[in-house]
């Protein structure tokens, strides 16, 4: 456990869903609702609202032909991510559970989420690599998929650019990167946390002079 950050490395694998709003399963979701006891007239109405929901695909001006939606949670919608939530809440609580990852203060952040978005860290790349196979069981179980291609892992530490061991998912090693970008924020590898505040700044000055370009 991460007690003291300071002193030792701290291992971050951020971990990317395969199309995940889309792949939840709907049976999978109202049965945690109801595990949580939720009020039972919105239940029924959440039922069959996804029940009777149909779609169609646009290509420029014309249209497929209608067809159920048998998955997912709309994108978009102010509802989705808290029902997303709902759908992979036993992934964090199993985490927890097992005491790996970092802690601080009595509190638990080996894992940190914001929707689909989530994070590992742990001082010890074993215990990392542990919670990455208990993250692929657990979604297996949510009828969901890792996809290894976009998962990345980050050292932050006086060790940072010490060689180690290769986090594995589903069988495939998971990259070991200097920079990593998490909710438009780009994270860098070091020897202590670090933002790097280039790629904000160059974001900043593209829009500034797409702007100043419109006006003149």
């Amino acid at each position: 456990m991460c007690r003291a950050c300071q002193l030792t490395n701290v291992n971050v694998a951020f971990v990317d869903l395969s199309k995940a709003f889309d792949r939840v399963n709907h049976n999978i979701l109202f049965f945690k609702l109801m595990k949580r006891k939720f009020p039972s007239t919105v239940l029924k109405l959440l039922m069959i609202w996804y029940k009777h929901s149909i779609v169609a695909i646009r290509w420029n001006m014309s249209y497929s032909h209608t067809f159920a939606l048998t998955a997912g949670v709309r994108q978009g919608g102010v509802l989705s991510p808290i029902l997303f939530c709902v759908h992979i809440d036993d992934v964090v609580k199993q985490l927890e559970l097992s005491r790996m990852g970092c802690w601080v203060g009595g509190c638990y952040l080996g894992c940190i989420l914001y929707a689909d978005d989530r994070i590992l860290m742990s001082s010890s790349v074993c215990d990392l690599q542990r919670m990455v196979n208990m993250c692929v069981n657990e979604y297996s179980n949510c009828d969901m998929r890792i996809n290894a291609s976009k998962c990345a892992v980050l050292r932050i530490g006086p060790r940072f650019s010490k060689h180690c061991a290769d986090i594995c998912t589903q069988g495939l090693p998971v990259a070991y990167c200097d920079k990593i970008k998490y909710l438009g924020v780009m994270l860098r590898s070091l020897v202590k946390f670090s933002v790097d505040l280039s790629y904000m700044k160059t974001k900043f000055y593209r829009a500034f002079n797409s702007l100043i370009v419109s006006q003149v």
